[in-house]
């Protein structure tokens, strides 16, 4: 019986089920990073069957309003994720998310990746940001893990939780739809168009 629960977590991240619901104490309003201050523009938390795994945070800057599509190299974004299970995550990084961030790294952040993720439990905060010129930082509760000098990192994580193949459309969808008019339109006309 202990075992299952884990196996549900790597299950839903497998298989990008999930619902979107507010857990606890929201997220900071603005963030206070070297490369400038970032607001919240959007939150999610990724559940499962009642479970509250993790919380999403989107922050850009305040003088991007409406903001512009999150891909957009010369736009500075950070994503926070509190780990909000209280459970044995699985050993590995779930497979939906490292065949999205593995391929971004150089093979020396991979194992820093690999080895962030072992080590985490519940409270524990990532963050990743990217600032043009400065390029992503990754961290674990403050701690700087990885650090790249461009974005494709970045356009990974941006793909994880809020692409056209997000691990979790209830994230993406109340990500987007909580960050922007703008890009929920996008959004809306982009699925007109592949249908």
């Amino acid at each position: 019986m202990p075992r299952l629960l884990p196996s549900l977590l790597a299950l839903a991240l497998l298989a990008g089920a999930g619902a979107w619901s507010p857990a606890g104490a929201a997220a900071p309003d603005r963030l206070a990073l070297a490369g400038g201050p970032l607001a919240r523009a959007g939150e999610a938390v990724r559940s499962l069957l009642w479970i509250d795994l993790y919380r999403v945070t989107l922050y850009l800057p305040e003088s991007r309003r409406p903001a512009p599509p999150l891909d957009q190299p010369d736009l500075a974004k950070a994503f926070r994720v509190e780990v909000l299970y209280d459970g044995d995550l699985p050993d590995r990084i779930p497979a939906d998310w490292a065949d999205k961030l593995l391929p971004a790294l150089e093979p020396a952040d991979r194992l820093r990746l690999k080895r962030s993720y072992r080590g985490l439990s519940a409270g524990d905060e990532l963050l990743f940001s990217f600032f043009p010129g400065r390029g992503t930082l990754m961290e674990v509760d403050g701690r700087p893990v990885i650090a790249t000098r461009d974005d494709r990192f970045m356009k990974a994580i941006v793909a994880l939780f809020a692409g056209p193949d997000a691990t979790s459309s209830q994230v993406r969808e109340a990500l987007l739809r909580s960050a922007s008019p703008l890009l929920a339109t996008q959004r809306d006309r982009a699925a007109g168009h592949a249908r």
